[in-house]
């Protein structure tokens, strides 16, 4: 359903963009690659936008930025949202030409994040958005998570980011429904992978 108008009358975009939600360890980017592959097979180029990939890698290096980043990190807080929201236009100035699909992971998640996308959205004339939500409880996030091992999994973390999804990513996900027209998918994410997949590309409207 519209919720808002395009005051700037931009010419619609060919584009279509897909928004992927779900607390930390929901699979989110298990699924992206599977649907970027089935694009490729198509011949359908697509653009994949996860801050989180692009804050680790910077936070590898050393210097200040990188310093207060990998802190940030391991405390299980968000970006600053002036950094994210920096990222994420200079990547869609750079690289958008204007008819590729575009998936956000991780995007938006907070209020002002949200209002970027909004005004990304409104900018590039992109009106068919589909915000699908990888659901799995808080026990499977926690039990998935503690597997993979990575440094920054610690169980208090993990606790840290669920608080942050449910008191900062839930509202920003609203703010978006609220301000755009757009097609919204909640996921059954404790399931195979496979049947994971076959639901996301059904509400799509994917044939495998």
């Amino acid at each position: 359903m519209e919720l808002s108008h395009n005051t700037t009358h931009t010419t619609p975009s060919a584009s279509r963009v897909f928004l992927f939600f779900g607390v930390v360890g929901a699979g989110k980017g298990t699924q992206i690659t599977l649907l970027q592959e089935h694009f490729a097979s198509q011949g359908i180029m697509s653009h994949y936008l996860y801050p989180g990939n692009f804050f680790r890698e910077v936070s590898k290096r050393t210097d200040r930025t990188a310093d207060r980043i990998r802190a940030i990190l391991d405390q299980g807080e968000l970006v600053p949202d002036f950094i994210t929201n920096a990222y994420i236009t200079n990547y869609a100035v750079h690289n958008y030409v204007g008819d590729e699909y575009i998936i956000l992971d991780g995007y938006p998640r907070s209020i002002e994040q949200a209002r970027a996308v909004v005004e990304l959205c409104n900018f590039y004339g992109w009106d068919q958005i589909d915000i699908i939500t990888i659901d799995i409880s808080e026990a499977e996030a926690v039990q998935r998570l503690l597997a993979r091992g990575r440094h920054d999994d610690t169980p208090e973390a993990i606790a840290q980011r669920v608080h942050v999804y449910k008191d900062r990513v839930v509202p920003a996900l609203q703010y978006v429904v609220d301000h755009i027209p757009c097609r919204t998918h909640v996921i059954n994410g404790e399931q195979s992978i496979q049947d994971v997949q076959a639901d996301i590309f059904k509400v799509l409207g994917i044939s495998q």
